[in-house]
């Protein structure tokens, strides 16, 4: 009983401007809590972009760690273009299913009609910019000029790719691409 009789003595001597903010306080710390994710992926978003602002201000870095830097990125976008078309079908499959086909069949026959016409816009919107800008258009690259070319691949590198290729992109397309090696000879006398 002593302890509750010091702690409101204490908090009487409080002005209210400071048992205010001890209350902001808390209420900003149980709402952290409570929404912890949240909190920890603005963190993370937060400390990601002082990290690259810090490393962009620093000494020129070597390749090999701006690739270390870059590798779980890249693994995370390729897991999530992975997971694109399993997803798209199985939220179609599960619409289609629970859609009861004489209550729906107008709004359903609506819904197909406006998702192939966006569809068919959509292609030919494509044809057009291709046909217009002309992407990977042998002459532009010739008004730009040569790259660099990095004809030495790193040890490191290729270990790289041997994870990278576990998670490809297209889970269709790995399902049907096979990979063959090419083996020449050479007469070394």
């Amino acid at each position: 009983m002593p302890k509750q009789v010091e702690v409101r003595m204490h908090e009487s001597h409080m002005s209210p401007m400071e048992h205010q903010s001890k209350n902001l306080c808390v209420r900003l710390w149980l709402s952290l809590r409570k929404n912890l994710l949240l909190s920890l992926t603005v963190f993370g978003v937060i400390m990601g972009a002082l990290c690259g602002m810090l490393l962009r201000m620093a000494a020129p870095i070597n390749p090999d760690v701006v690739m270390l830097i870059a590798f779980p990125g890249d693994i995370l976008m390729r897991m999530l273009k992975m997971l694109i078309l399993p997803l798209i079908i199985s939220s179609l499959i599960t619409g289609l299913s629970g859609l009861d086909a004489k209550a729906s069949g107008r709004l359903g026959t609506r819904a197909m009609v406006y998702y192939m016409s966006t569809t068919i816009i959509a292609a030919i919107l494509g044809v057009i910019l291709v046909l217009a800008i002309h992407p990977g258009n042998p002459k532009l690259k010739k008004q730009l000029g040569e790259g660099k070319k990095n004809d030495e691949v790193s040890s490191l590198d290729a270990f790289l790719d041997l994870i990278r290729n576990l998670f490809p992109e297209n889970l269709v397309q790995a399902c049907f691409q096979q990979v063959k090696a090419a083996f020449s000879y050479r007469n070394i006398i």
